[in-house]
């Protein structure tokens, strides 16, 4: 029996963790921050059985209020707001890198 190793994702390698504001106790209660896009990732529309995709971008920012799933708890969900003329993203999925710290927030665009 051969054992291989899996490496990490190439999209998540040399970024840095994402900050996560609600550990600190001032930021458990932060509803909102300003943050720098990290990556944005859009994802196809549907998949190859022709059903619909569950979200259509993923963005990593370099910080966050919203809590990742785990633990058998579900992400938080919540809107992320550009600058005009940029559409928000509905964010319906939060998901962590164990092994990068990095944070990934999928979700659909929103006028």
């Amino acid at each position: 029996l051969k054992m291989t190793e899996k490496k990490a994702s190439c999209a998540l390698c040399g970024m840095p963790p994402t900050d996560l504001l609600y550990l600190s106790y001032e930021g458990n209660f932060t509803l909102s921050c300003t943050a720098t896009v990290l990556s944005c990732a859009a994802v196809p529309a549907g998949n190859a059985d022709g059903a619909s995709a569950p979200h259509d971008v993923t963005l990593v920012l370099d910080r966050t209020v919203l809590h990742p799933r785990g633990g058998g708890q579900p992400s938080d969900i919540g809107r992320i707001s550009a600058a005009p003329p940029a559409p928000s993203l509905a964010v319906i999925s939060v998901s962590a890198d164990r092994a990068t710290g990095v944070v990934a927030h999928a979700g659909r665009a929103a006028d």
